[in-house]
């Protein structure tokens, strides 16, 4: 067997230094992510800063003496200092050399001025705008997308580089003994050998697959260090949510955090509990973070945040921290609208493996007994469905937990069922219970028995505190206006309308057939859309919105009147999404609605667009008619005004004056009342709304008839 070529020294320094260059710039884009985070807390500064900036120019010098003093705006006035933001950065000299400004009002002047400063970077809120971008909005956005867009390059440079290292490291010490002339000549040939096996392992890589793969990661990492801010800010647009939470982790400034009566003995515990991201693919927000510990500490809850805060990718954290313990027996029950939605997120959130089980489909059921992983599944199918009584769910979910809050429905025996196989269980619902304590008892019975029998004694507002305490370790709930400071405004406008001719023969004509729910149809049931006062109105805002690039969902509860709305708006309507939608043709629906240009409404009957769907591409919502609940409105409201929304939001409510519309519109002011001052403080709706509905219902329509002169036609 021959010797092996030694190489000469200058062969060896050659792959030597092209390995190690090879290494560290590895080791820079590894390293980069320092860089990335320091960008961002710059350009955080920038922003706030920048945004204090503009609400003191816009405050005048007067603010000065908001506490009393007795400082000569006037004569500041005089030299232009009309606003407080022209005061910030002016030095004392230049102040005290002001004529009517002496020494101590310079003094006062420059402190207040340094005060209100401060208290404001500390107060605004960081609210990136989209439609007109200031340098600090497109800055902040670069360095986020920069940040996110580098984690996955920085994460296969890590994989690479510890896959390589090592044995680098040891074939550099070897090949070393041939670079050097002195080393070279008192080497033997057995080790001169070796150091010429490490040296042709060393132009292997550098020849081959690894300086390609270096190569390439150092390409993309370049490549998005480089993308220009009108990209960046496009891909905020797409996904606002993302950034916002990737961004509440660099905001330092203190924040006051509610934790819905719980004690600071079991926040404490809450806290401690050590979160795990091997199979997370979200950015969790710090309430999020807080409310997936609370529910795998507590193992038995119900999670009741507003709708639009993120309480499915909770859920999905909660899991994937189970999986990394190595559990993997998860159970996802919800309405079958949301079933593919279910599967989506889990997918795109985690890497987990979802799995359906619907129907009869017995197949998938026994995949996902034999197999594992996220199970999703419907109220329909499980009143069906059986496990075998050995299973043990890890973690059981119940969406649109308020689906199950009668008892004498077979869905809720049939969770109940499933209840007793699980180890932990998180019911999730955005919707204030409204009606009785006794259907929050019944839900909370299923997660604590004794907690549940507890709330049944209470069942009045004056026992409020005593009910949140007593509920605090079991439900959650947080408010959108609590949790997202980044979400834009939101306005609603009430649009009041005067029915033409035919719209009150119409009218007429349902108060004397006793027809309540044409009633409520009040300017849908004409023929001809222009002679419908409601149709017109809704026209003139969907053609503006067009006019200005606006998307807009337009809810009805009534499938005629919804299509009344796409024969009248034509080609600006997207299809429909109505009950009879299965949840796959709804979410096909969305995507075309969110990517097209063409089809800027959506029609969508408010019982199926309201529940488990997110259409942030709409910014416009109008309703039709006002529902009888207000929670029916928020549920349905909150699938555009939700977190990733990164545009106004205008809510229009067509309604006729001198109808039943005048009516219901003062019953959901009544009730938003109540459910403000109980239901949003984690508490449930009580005997105040002792009225059934059918009750108010007969009551409305008696009210509507005599006001109207009409009588009721003989049965």
């Amino acid at each position: 067997m021959g010797h092996m070529r030694i190489p000469q020294k200058s062969e060896v320094r050659h792959v030597s230094g092209n390995i190690r260059d090879l290494e560290s710039q590895l080791k820079q884009i590894i390293g980069s992510e320092k860089t990335d985070e320091k960008r961002i807390r710059r350009a955080v500064d920038n922003h706030t800063e920048a945004s204090a900036m503009e609400i003191l120019n816009r405050t005048d010098v007067e603010e000065l003496n908001r506490s009393g003093e007795r400082i000569r705006v006037n004569a500041l006035r005089r030299e232009g200092y009309t606003n407080i933001g022209r005061l910030v950065g002016t030095s004392y000299s230049k102040l005290e050399g002001l004529e009517g400004i002496g020494e101590q009002s310079a003094s006062l002047i420059r402190r207040k001025v340094k005060q209100m400063y401060k208290e404001l970077k500390e107060q605004v809120l960081l609210r990136i705008r989209t439609d007109n971008p200031e340098k600090e909005d497109r800055e902040l956005v670069q360095a986020l997308y920069i940040y996110l867009h580098s984690k996955d390059v920085r994460s296969e440079a890590d994989k690479l580089y510890r896959a390589y290292h090592e044995q680098i490291r040891q074939d550099l010490k070897q090949a070393a003994v041939l670079e050097g002339s002195l080393r070279r000549l008192f080497a033997g040939r057995e080790r001169k050998e070796e150091a010429a096996q490490a040296y042709e392992a060393l132009r292997q890589l550098d020849t081959k697959a690894y300086r390609k793969q270096v190569m390439s990661l150092v390409q993309q990492h370049r490549s998005v260090n480089r993308t220009v801010s009108d990209i960046c800010m496009e891909a905020f647009r797409r996904n606002a949510a993302l950034y916002y939470a990737a961004l509440s982790s660099f905001d330092d400034r203190p924040v006051k955090i509610d934790h819905y009566g719980l004690s600071d003995k079991l926040i404490e515990s809450i806290d401690a509990v050590e979160l795990s991201d091997r199979h997370l693919k979200a950015v969790l927000r710090p309430y999020q973070t807080f409310g997936v510990k609370y529910i795998l500490h507590q193992k038995k809850v119900m999670l009741g945040d507003e709708m639009g805060l993120g309480k499915t990718v909770e859920a999905i954290a909660v899991m994937t921290n189970l999986a990394a313990e190595g559990m993997s027996r998860f159970l996802v029950v919800c309405p079958a609208s949301v079933i593919v939605n279910w599967e989506r997120e889990i997918r795109k959130f985690s890497d987990l493996e979802p799995r359906l089980i619907r129907g009869y489909d017995a197949r998938g059921l026994q995949e996902w007994l034999a197999e594992g992983g996220a199970g999703i599944t419907t109220y329909e199918t499980i009143v069906r469905m059986s496990l075998p009584p050995e299973v043990r769910l890890d973690v059981l979910v119940a969406d649109e937990a308020h689906y199950v809050k009668n008892p004498s429905t077979l869905r809720t025996a049939a969770m109940r069922r499933l209840t007793m196989q699980a180890d932990r269980i998180l019911f999730m619902t955005g919707t204030p219970l409204e009606n009785r304590v006794e259907e929050m008892s019944l839900l909370v019975g299923m997660l604590s028995h004794s907690t549940g029998e507890e709330l049944s004694r209470y069942d009045s507002i004056s026992s409020a505190p005593k009910y949140r305490r007593i509920l605090a370790p079991v439900y959650l709930r947080r408010r959108r206006e609590d949790v997202l400071n980044e979400l834009p405004e939101k306005e609603e406008i009430e649009n009041w309308v005067e029915m033409t001719e035919e719209d009150q023969q119409h009218y007429r004509a349902a108060l004397r057939a006793d027809r309540f729910m044409d009633l409520r149809r009040v300017s849908w049931q004409t023929e001809d859309p222009e002679q419908s006062a409601k149709a017109m109105r809704l026209l003139e805002i969907c053609e503006e919105a067009h006019v200005n690039g606006y998307k807009v969902i337009v809810f009805s509860f009534f499938r005629d009147t919804l299509d009344a709305v796409s024969r009248l708006l034509g080609d600006l309507a997207a299809e429909q999404i109505t009950g009879s939608v299965s949840s796959e043709k709804r979410q096909e629906i969305i995507d075309r609605f969110t990517l097209t240009d063409n089809h800027c409404v959506l029609p969508a009957q408010v019982i199926a667009g309201g529940t488990g769907l997110n259409i942030q591409a709409a910014n416009i919502v109008v309703f039709c008619e006002p529902q009888l609940k207000p929670s029916v409105e928020n549920q349905a409201v909150s699938r555009v005004y939700r977190m990733g929304q990164t545009q106004k939001v205008i809510i229009h409510r067509l309604l006729c004056v001198h109808t039943i519309d005048e009516r219901i519109m003062d019953l959901l002011t009544d009730k938003q009342e109540l459910f403000d001052r109980f239901a949003d403080d984690s508490l449930i709706g009580t005997e105040s709304l002792k009225m059934t509905e059918s009750a108010w219902i007969k009551q409305a329509a008696d009210e509507e008839r005599k006001r109207w002169g009409e009588e009721k036609e003989p049965l």
